[in-house]
Protein backbone atom coordinates (compact mmCIF):
# COMPACT_ATOMS: atom_id res chain seq x y z
CA UNK A 1 0.00 0.00 0.00
CA UNK A 2 2.49 2.04 0.50
CA UNK A 3 3.93 2.24 -2.78
CA UNK A 4 0.83 3.30 -3.87
CA UNK A 5 0.23 6.37 -2.82
CA UNK A 6 1.87 7.92 -5.60
CA UNK A 7 -0.22 6.35 -7.82
CA UNK A 8 -3.41 7.48 -5.43
CA UNK A 9 -2.23 11.17 -5.97
CA UNK A 10 -1.58 10.90 -9.80
CA UNK A 11 -5.51 9.27 -10.00
CA UNK A 12 -3.34 5.93 -11.39
CA UNK A 13 -5.31 3.47 -9.37
CA UNK A 14 -8.55 1.93 -11.06
CA UNK A 15 -11.43 1.79 -9.31
CA UNK A 16 -11.20 -1.60 -7.06
CA UNK A 17 -7.06 -0.88 -6.23
CA UNK A 18 -8.79 2.84 -4.76
CA UNK A 19 -11.42 1.53 -2.90
CA UNK A 20 -9.01 -0.71 -1.40
CA UNK A 21 -6.17 2.07 -1.04
CA UNK A 22 -8.97 4.19 0.87
CA UNK A 23 -10.14 1.80 2.80
CA UNK A 24 -6.33 0.91 4.49
CA UNK A 25 -6.05 4.89 4.13
CA UNK A 26 -8.71 5.40 6.61
CA UNK A 27 -7.31 2.97 9.38
CA UNK A 28 -3.37 5.15 9.52
CA UNK A 29 -3.40 8.56 10.24
CA UNK A 30 0.45 8.27 9.35
CA UNK A 31 -0.05 7.79 5.71
CA UNK A 32 -2.59 10.20 5.75
CA UNK A 33 0.10 13.19 6.69
CA UNK A 34 2.06 11.50 3.87
CA UNK A 35 -0.13 11.72 1.40
CA UNK A 36 -0.71 15.41 2.40
CA UNK A 37 2.97 15.74 2.18
CA UNK A 38 2.85 14.40 -1.41
CA UNK A 39 0.26 16.10 -2.26
CA UNK A 40 1.36 19.65 -1.42
CA UNK A 41 5.13 19.02 -3.15
CA UNK A 42 2.87 17.55 -6.31
CA UNK A 43 1.24 21.29 -6.54
CA UNK A 44 4.49 23.06 -6.14
CA UNK A 45 6.05 21.06 -8.52
CA UNK A 46 2.88 21.66 -10.93
CA UNK A 47 3.46 25.57 -10.92
CA UNK A 48 6.51 25.03 -12.85
CA UNK A 49 5.36 23.90 -16.11
CA UNK A 50 2.21 23.30 -18.29
CA UNK A 51 1.18 20.32 -17.73
CA UNK A 52 0.00 18.28 -21.56
CA UNK A 53 -1.93 15.86 -21.99
CA UNK A 54 -0.70 12.27 -21.09
CA UNK A 55 -0.37 9.54 -23.51
CA UNK A 56 -3.40 6.94 -23.33
CA UNK A 57 0.13 4.32 -22.33
CA UNK A 58 1.11 6.32 -19.29
CA UNK A 59 -1.43 5.56 -16.39
CA UNK A 60 -0.64 1.33 -17.96
CA UNK A 61 2.91 2.16 -17.87
CA UNK A 62 2.62 3.55 -14.13
CA UNK A 63 0.39 0.75 -13.01
CA UNK A 64 2.75 -1.97 -14.32
CA UNK A 65 5.87 -0.37 -12.64
CA UNK A 66 4.15 -0.24 -9.42
CA UNK A 67 2.95 -4.09 -9.60
CA UNK A 68 6.59 -4.92 -10.26
CA UNK A 69 7.66 -3.30 -7.35
CA UNK A 70 4.70 -4.74 -5.05
CA UNK A 71 5.98 -8.33 -6.42
CA UNK A 72 9.74 -6.94 -5.74
CA UNK A 73 8.22 -6.13 -1.33
CA UNK A 74 6.37 -9.53 -1.30
CA UNK A 75 9.55 -11.15 -2.58
CA UNK A 76 11.83 -9.93 0.46
CA UNK A 77 9.24 -9.07 3.04
CA UNK A 78 6.90 -12.44 3.36
CA UNK A 79 4.21 -12.04 5.73
CA UNK A 80 4.53 -8.31 5.95
CA UNK A 81 1.33 -7.76 3.61
CA UNK A 82 -1.51 -9.24 5.32
CA UNK A 83 -5.04 -8.61 4.50
CA UNK A 84 -5.93 -5.98 7.02
CA UNK A 85 -2.53 -5.68 8.54
CA UNK A 86 -1.43 -2.23 9.70
CA UNK A 87 1.51 -0.98 7.78
CA UNK A 88 4.31 0.46 9.66
CA UNK A 89 6.96 2.64 7.89
CA UNK A 90 10.36 1.87 8.50
CA UNK A 91 11.67 5.80 6.37
CA UNK A 92 11.44 8.88 8.08
CA UNK A 93 8.70 10.84 6.25
CA UNK A 94 11.28 13.74 4.93
CA UNK A 95 12.71 10.58 3.10
CA UNK A 96 9.22 9.53 1.94
CA UNK A 97 8.71 13.45 0.74
CA UNK A 98 11.98 13.33 -2.03
CA UNK A 99 11.20 10.19 -3.13
CA UNK A 100 7.37 10.93 -4.01
CA UNK A 101 8.74 14.29 -5.61
CA UNK A 102 11.68 12.47 -7.44
CA UNK A 103 8.82 10.24 -9.01
CA UNK A 104 6.42 13.21 -9.98
CA UNK A 105 8.95 15.22 -11.56
CA UNK A 106 9.65 11.93 -13.56
CA UNK A 107 5.90 11.54 -14.36
CA UNK A 108 6.11 15.19 -15.75
CA UNK A 109 8.87 15.15 -17.41
CA UNK A 110 7.69 12.20 -19.17
CA UNK A 111 4.29 14.12 -20.15
CA UNK A 112 6.01 17.25 -21.37
CA UNK A 113 8.54 15.23 -23.45
CA UNK A 114 6.03 13.39 -25.36
CA UNK A 115 4.41 16.31 -26.93
CA UNK A 116 6.07 16.93 -30.26
CA UNK A 117 4.16 19.56 -31.19
CA UNK A 118 4.41 22.26 -28.20
CA UNK A 119 2.04 25.33 -27.86
CA UNK A 120 4.05 27.16 -25.46
CA UNK A 121 6.40 29.90 -26.09
CA UNK A 122 9.79 28.81 -24.40
CA UNK A 123 11.60 29.76 -26.90
CA UNK A 124 10.51 33.29 -26.74
CA UNK A 125 12.73 34.40 -23.89
CA UNK A 126 14.74 37.62 -23.42
CA UNK A 127 18.05 35.29 -23.70
CA UNK A 128 17.13 34.80 -27.70
CA UNK A 129 17.73 39.16 -27.77
CA UNK A 130 21.29 38.54 -26.21
CA UNK A 131 22.20 35.55 -28.74
CA UNK A 132 20.80 37.89 -31.28
CA UNK A 133 23.33 40.75 -30.57
CA UNK A 134 26.53 37.61 -29.94
CA UNK A 135 25.62 36.12 -33.26
CA UNK A 136 26.05 39.43 -35.01
CA UNK A 137 29.10 40.21 -33.43
CA UNK A 138 31.07 36.75 -34.76
CA UNK A 139 32.93 37.01 -37.82
CA UNK A 140 31.72 34.87 -39.99
CA UNK A 141 27.83 34.41 -39.10
CA UNK A 142 25.57 34.93 -41.75
CA UNK A 143 22.21 36.84 -41.91
CA UNK A 144 18.82 36.16 -43.80
CA UNK A 145 16.05 39.09 -44.70
CA UNK A 146 12.46 38.51 -44.02
CA UNK A 147 10.45 38.48 -46.90
CA UNK A 148 6.84 39.56 -45.98
CA UNK A 149 4.36 37.34 -46.61
CA UNK A 150 0.39 37.84 -47.12
CA UNK A 151 -1.10 39.13 -43.84
CA UNK A 152 0.88 42.42 -43.85
CA UNK A 153 3.41 43.84 -45.97
CA UNK A 154 5.18 45.84 -43.10
CA UNK A 155 6.69 42.80 -41.77
CA UNK A 156 10.43 43.06 -41.65
CA UNK A 157 13.66 41.61 -39.87
CA UNK A 158 16.04 39.31 -40.77
CA UNK A 159 17.37 35.86 -39.27
CA UNK A 160 21.30 35.78 -38.24
CA UNK A 161 22.79 32.65 -37.76
CA UNK A 162 26.12 31.08 -35.90
CA UNK A 163 29.42 30.20 -38.47
CA UNK A 164 28.61 26.84 -37.35
CA UNK A 165 25.21 26.87 -38.68
CA UNK A 166 23.72 25.01 -35.56
CA UNK A 167 22.12 28.22 -33.91
CA UNK A 168 19.47 31.08 -35.39
CA UNK A 169 17.31 33.72 -33.78
CA UNK A 170 14.88 35.95 -35.73
CA UNK A 171 14.47 39.22 -35.27
CA UNK A 172 10.92 40.40 -36.33
CA UNK A 173 9.68 44.04 -36.64
CA UNK A 174 5.93 45.03 -37.21
CA UNK A 175 4.20 41.98 -36.65
CA UNK A 176 0.87 42.37 -37.39
CA UNK A 177 -2.28 43.08 -35.06
CA UNK A 178 -4.05 39.48 -34.34
CA UNK A 179 -7.16 38.44 -32.61
CA UNK A 180 -7.20 36.63 -29.36
CA UNK A 181 -8.11 33.29 -30.88
CA UNK A 182 -5.24 33.37 -33.10
CA UNK A 183 -1.59 32.59 -32.88
CA UNK A 184 1.93 32.73 -35.13
CA UNK A 185 3.30 29.10 -35.80
CA UNK A 186 6.46 29.24 -37.55
CA UNK A 187 8.29 26.48 -39.98
CA UNK A 188 11.20 25.03 -40.74
CA UNK A 189 11.20 23.86 -44.51
CA UNK A 190 14.04 21.17 -45.57
CA UNK A 191 16.01 20.46 -48.45
CA UNK A 192 13.13 17.98 -49.42
CA UNK A 193 10.27 20.33 -48.89
CA UNK A 194 9.04 18.54 -45.67
CA UNK A 195 7.79 21.02 -42.84
CA UNK A 196 7.96 21.06 -39.19
CA UNK A 197 6.93 22.71 -36.57
CA UNK A 198 9.04 25.79 -35.26
CA UNK A 199 6.73 26.37 -32.67
CA UNK A 200 3.94 28.61 -31.77
CA UNK A 201 4.35 32.64 -30.84
CA UNK A 202 2.09 35.30 -29.57
CA UNK A 203 3.82 39.16 -30.57
CA UNK A 204 5.08 41.52 -27.73
CA UNK A 205 3.25 44.98 -28.64
CA UNK A 206 5.15 46.70 -25.76
CA UNK A 207 8.98 45.97 -27.75
CA UNK A 208 10.07 47.12 -30.95
CA UNK A 209 11.32 43.91 -32.18
CA UNK A 210 10.61 40.28 -31.50
CA UNK A 211 13.34 37.81 -31.40
CA UNK A 212 12.58 34.26 -31.42
CA UNK A 213 15.18 31.03 -30.95
CA UNK A 214 15.22 29.29 -34.40
CA UNK A 215 15.06 25.31 -32.84
CA UNK A 216 16.86 24.28 -35.81
CA UNK A 217 18.34 20.37 -35.37
CA UNK A 218 20.93 20.11 -38.35
CA UNK A 219 23.16 22.88 -39.57
CA UNK A 220 21.30 25.57 -41.62
CA UNK A 221 22.57 24.42 -44.81
CA UNK A 222 20.24 21.30 -44.07
CA UNK A 223 16.87 23.61 -44.83
CA UNK A 224 15.45 25.91 -47.70
CA UNK A 225 13.51 28.21 -45.49
CA UNK A 226 12.12 29.32 -42.83
CA UNK A 227 8.37 30.43 -42.39
CA UNK A 228 5.64 31.87 -39.97
CA UNK A 229 2.17 31.33 -40.68
CA UNK A 230 -0.98 32.67 -39.01
CA UNK A 231 -3.00 29.69 -37.15
CA UNK A 232 -6.31 29.33 -34.70
CA UNK A 233 -5.49 29.09 -31.30
CA UNK A 234 -2.94 26.06 -30.40
CA UNK A 235 -1.17 26.32 -33.95
CA UNK A 236 -2.46 24.03 -37.35
CA UNK A 237 -4.42 21.07 -36.65
CA UNK A 238 -1.28 19.18 -38.65
CA UNK A 239 1.72 18.63 -37.51
CA UNK A 240 3.40 19.20 -41.07
CA UNK A 241 1.28 22.18 -42.80
CA UNK A 242 -0.16 25.34 -41.94
CA UNK A 243 -3.34 26.10 -42.50
CA UNK A 244 -3.28 29.93 -42.53
CA UNK A 245 -1.65 32.67 -44.76
CA UNK A 246 1.85 33.27 -44.56
CA UNK A 247 2.94 36.18 -42.30
CA UNK A 248 6.69 36.05 -43.26
CA UNK A 249 9.13 33.86 -45.28
CA UNK A 250 13.06 34.02 -44.61
CA UNK A 251 14.91 32.12 -48.25
CA UNK A 252 18.11 30.09 -46.98
CA UNK A 253 18.75 29.01 -50.14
Amino acid sequence: MLNQIPAYALGALDENERADFEAWLQLDPEARAILADYRAVANYLVALAPLRTAPGHLQADLRRRLAASQSGDAATKPGESQPGARWRFPVRRSAWILAAAALFAVVILGVLLVQSNSNDDSHLTPDAAELYAQLVAQSGSSQYTIVPGEVDDAVSGNLIVSPDGELGVLRVSYLPQIAGDQTFQMWLVDDSGARTSGGLFQANTSEDALYIQVPFDRPVTAYRGVGVSLEPAGGSPYADQPTGPRVLSVPLS
